[in-house]
């Protein structure tokens, strides 16, 4: 039986049609692409483009935990969002599945076609793995993010009711590398935390860094905070003498 052939690639997401970067909302952004052959056909489409438009950011998608990975327990992927970079104005789920020899995508949302896709398990399962462990299309600063997530202490953090949001060097404090965590206390009441650390454009410096600043309690942190819900008080009760109000 012939069936849909898939393949990923990591790209930039920016427009790349010359215009100015300060107005691409999404310059300097990564997309995982996502094209497939069709059964019986020759020529490849591009899955992400044909729906909502961009593909995912890889942090999220293949980072920290590969999503794409195919289980006999269906599960929805977010797999594109609007061109803008935002997922949840325009957006496309796959609902992946392994059935025997096979892996099925349905779709939700911003449909790329009008019938579901059916992989080759064995293919499917190759290019998946292949995509996971790809570096090739890390720049310093992803990296840098990677291992982060690697070093950090996760189970400590949770301790403290947060969790790592994203990292990288802030636009406009280029010596800095920073890192965005979501903080949760009593309540439900939400907080955006960031913190940093000297960012001399060593991945493994940078993340050994910040592995060493989060194992310290969050008290003693230097951070700024932002409010993300309007039903608590403006500061977190976690909040250290040295946290003020604003980004990093």
């Amino acid at each position: 039986m012939m069936r849909d052939r898939v393949r990923f690639e990591v790209a930039d997401a920016s427009r790349g049609d010359g215009a100015d970067d300060d107005f691409d909302p999404v310059a300097g952004e990564l997309q995982v692409r996502i094209f497939c052959v069709l059964a019986g056909e020759v020529d490849e489409i591009e899955l992400t483009a044909c729906g909502a438009g961009l593909g995912m950011g890889p942090f999220g998608l293949l980072l920290p935990e590969n999503r794409l990975v195919a289980a006999h327990e269906a599960r929805t992927v977010p797999v594109a969002r609007c061109i803008c970079g935002t997922y949840g104005c325009a957006m496309t789920d796959a609902v992946i599945v392994r059935d025997g020899d096979a892996v099925r995508w349905d779709w939700e949302h911003e449909a790329p076609m009008d019938r579901p896709l059916v992989f080759d398990a064995a293919q499917y399962d190759a290019e998946v793995a292949r995509i996971g462990t790809d570096r090739s299309w890390e720049r310093r600063e992803d990296t840098a993010a990677r291992r982060v997530l690697e070093l950090v202490d996760h189970e400590r953090l949770a301790a403290s009711g947060m969790r790592i949001e994203f990292s990288g060097p802030p636009w406009d404090r280029p010596e800095r590398y920073g890192v965005c965590l979501r903080l949760v206390e009593s309540g439900d009441c939400q907080y955006q935390v960031f913190v940093s650390v000297p960012w001399s454009g060593d991945p493994e410096r940078a993340a050994s860094d910040v592995r060493e600043l989060l194992a310290e309690p969050p008290a003693g942190w230097e951070a700024g905070y932002s409010a993300v819900t309007m039903n608590g008080p403006a500061r977190p009760e976690t909040a250290g003498p040295a946290w003020i109000q604003g980004g990093f």
